[in-house]
């Protein structure tokens, strides 16, 4: 009888221990499940901010040595990143860069894709890219402005590499003075002669590859950065003929153009007196107002600067765009 509860004590006592060897391991199953939960935690963490490092590091080109050499109009070779070039993902440029068209890339001999544009249009836009690049999210570069002789190359630049989104375009009402022209954002200058140019109403008409609905008209000193006064309204009302001394109220401004006989002028004032003597002479002291002869002579009269049909130290301006205006008053 001893024996049999001797043995049955050893079983019990190993039981005992099965169970308490089985309770050791499942704790230490369970803390390894925490610990992998945690691991796993901490390697998708790392695994976010590795992905916001590579974001960064793409965003600005570093890592990326997938290096691109250019070679515009054959005067100017530079070597970019190839994520500079894949920013705007809709357009030509970033399809030529995507590398399904690598064969059919124009390359010079020395396996630069070649360009045949003007650094003076390539450049300013490799600069854009640059800047759209490393711009914050609320940040919206503006396209920058080219020289006035590039203008035409660098509108055919852009349709063709399908870049052509529409800047914000500097909107103003009434007359301005002092007007800095680059932050006119989203004008064209199309016209600039002097004043002892004999003005035509043709001189308002903006090339054809130029769009916009609206016109820019001022004076400035020769060659100068900044306007001496300015006005904006809709090409149609600035360039509609009117009656003698009649204007028309839009966006802050009095626009008159008249083809009568003896009084052909076009201009703006500040408000509805003008007299059209061949060109506005109402307010000779007002800054603001801008008369052209239209009867075979010149223009005539910048704010308060008058005289002017024989000057080649002022120059007649007009710049095309799309602005928001006030199309009312």
């Amino acid at each position: 009888m001893q024996s049999v509860r001797s043995e049955i004590q050893t079983c019990l006592n190993d039981l005992d221990t099965t169970r308490a060897d089985l309770e050791l391991e499942r704790l230490q199953i369970s803390k390894g499940k925490v610990a992998l939960k945690e691991e796993a935690e901490e390697v998708n963490n790392m695994k976010a901010q590795l992905e916001q490092e590579k974001a960064k590091m793409v965003k600005s080109g570093i890592g990326n040595n997938d290096l691109i050499g250019l070679n515009f109009g054959g005067e100017h070779v530079i070597t970019v990143k190839r994520s500079l070039l894949l920013q705007c993902e809709n357009s030509m440029l970033a399809r030529m860069f995507s590398g399904r068209y690598e064969d059919q890339l124009d390359r010079d001999k020395d396996g630069n894709v070649f360009f045949d544009y003007s650094p003076k249009v390539m450049m300013p836009l490799i600069e854009y890219l640059r800047l759209r690049r490393d711009a914050a999210p609320e940040e919206s570069p503006s396209m920058p402005v080219v020289e006035e002789s590039q203008q035409k190359a660098w509108q055919s630049m852009l349709r063709f590499f399908e870049l052509m989104e529409e800047p914000p375009c500097t909107s103003f009402s009434g007359i301005k003075v002092d007007v800095n022209i680059s932050e006119l954002k989203g004008w064209t200058m199309f016209f600039c002669k002097p004043y002892s140019h004999h003005t035509n109403m043709k001189d308002f008409v903006p090339p054809e590859h130029l769009k916009g609905s609206c016109l820019l008209v001022g004076a400035r000193e020769t060659g100068k950065k900044v306007l001496k006064l300015a006005a904006m309204g809709r090409a149609d009302i600035v360039t509609k003929l009117r009656q003698l001394n009649q204007t028309e109220l839009h966006n802050g401004v009095h626009w008159y153009a008249c083809n009568a006989s003896g009084s052909k002028s076009v201009g703006f004032s500040p408000n509805e007196t003008i007299s059209q003597n061949n060109a506005d002479n109402a307010d000779m002291s007002s800054p603001t107002r801008l008369s052209w002869h239209l009867n075979g002579h010149g223009g005539w009269r910048a704010g308060d600067v008058t005289g002017l049909s024989q000057s080649s130290e002022w120059e007649k301006v007009i710049f095309v765009g799309n602005a928001m205006l006030d199309n009312c008053n």
